[in-house]
């Protein structure tokens, strides 16, 4: 019988993330919801579940890539038409944007790969996963370079610093750790938080973390002196989705659970508010010029914002699935993001 939960899940009220901690306590139910949402894809029509509506803006075009399972992370390479997608079978997925075919397969982490991150030169991947690892990739051979071992509870982010000689990534057991990218080895851990962490995002000259968190508190922390230098609290409960612009010093991040903000990284004044979506914002990127910025949220809605006007450049509707996770094109001319089993490829036209 299929329980309440299930029925939920693929009705498409329960986010994802919650399904699988409520199914972590219970590996029999976890695979019962699993089962109910795979069935439940497949009787539902390309048409109606993942084709979205445009309804601001012009694209040139768009492209989809279907994959055999969920994709709950994704991030493009810096210097090339590939992508990486994280997926809930515990596999890392890179796919060349241009011909829709895929290039290699990694699978080693045994569960939901929660986020993925290229290093500058595109040569090497960060993963992080539900089996409270983060894992580093040769993206040229497939091969895998490093296990991160330290985190005893998910890791829900993972960056690069500018210069690819470290890894950040942030955990709900509550830690920040930063690690050394050559060797695997843990530099420094964050400790004394007291909220799990959703996401993490380094500053421009390595210096910096911002960090949010899963009731929506940011903070930024100075890792060379190990001092907060700035601190938010939320009076309302959504993760934090953080994105640090490295090209112009912004960080962007959710406010209030519907809108995004951005403030300057120097002062901590606040630049923008960008208000529209209906439903939690989840995820937050900056395109590489850092003239725009891209949200996703639970109304299904993905927003293409001016950061210097707040204006809406362009904006798309999903029919069925949320995307959870959005990145760009090196160029700044596609977002790339994933909604269920589809990964959506637009080109942009300029606005």
């Amino acid at each position: 019988m299929v329980s309440r939960d299930c029925l939920e899940l693929v009705c498409g009220h329960l986010d994802i993330d919650d399904v699988l901690r409520l199914a972590a306590v219970n590996n029999t139910m976890r695979a019962t919801l699993e089962q109910s949402q795979i069935h439940f894809k497949e009787s539902v029509s390309m048409q109606n579940s993942a084709i979205p509506r445009i309804l601001q803006g012009a694209t040139y075009d768009h492209l989809i890539i279907k994959t055999p399972y969920i994709v709950c992370s994704v991030a493009c390479c810096p210097t090339s038409s590939a992508i990486a997608c994280g997926t809930s079978k515990g596999a890392v997925d890179i796919w060349d944007a241009s011909t829709r075919q895929k290039k290699h397969l990694v699978n080693q982490h045994s569960d939901m790969v929660t986020s993925v991150a290229w290093n500058s030169d595109g040569c090497k991947l960060a993963s992080a996963s539900v089996d409270s690892t983060v894992r580093i990739w040769d993206t040229i051979t497939g091969q895998e370079l490093h296990t991160l071992r330290g985190h005893t509870h998910w890791v829900r982010s993972v960056d690069w610093s500018s210069d690819g000689t470290k890894v950040v990534s942030g955990s709900e057991d509550m830690d920040v750790r930063i690690w050394d990218a050559a060797t695997g080895l843990v530099i420094q851990v964050l400790r004394g938080l007291t909220q799990w962490i959703k996401s993490v995002s380094w500053s421009g000259d390595n210096n910096k973390v911002v960090v949010g968190y899963v009731y929506g508190d940011i903070y930024v922390w100075d890792i060379h002196k190990k001092q907060q230098l700035f601190t938010q609290f939320s009076d309302s409960y959504h993760d934090q989705s953080v994105a640090w612009c490295r090209k112009t010093n912004r960080i962007a991040h959710v406010f209030k659970r519907n809108n995004v903000r951005i403030m300057d990284a120097d002062t901590f004044q606040v630049l923008q508010t960008l208000c529209g979506h209906s439903s939690n914002v989840f995820f937050v990127a900056w395109s590489p010029d850092g003239s725009r910025l891209v949200s996703s949220a639970y109304d299904m809605s993905i927003r293409v914002w001016h950061a210097d006007t707040g204006q809406v450049l362009h904006r798309f509707m999903f029919t069925r699935a949320a995307s959870k996770s959005v990145a760009w094109s090196p160029d700044g001319t596609k977002i790339i993001c994933a909604a269920d089993t589809i990964i959506h490829i637009w080109t942009l036209s300029k606005q």
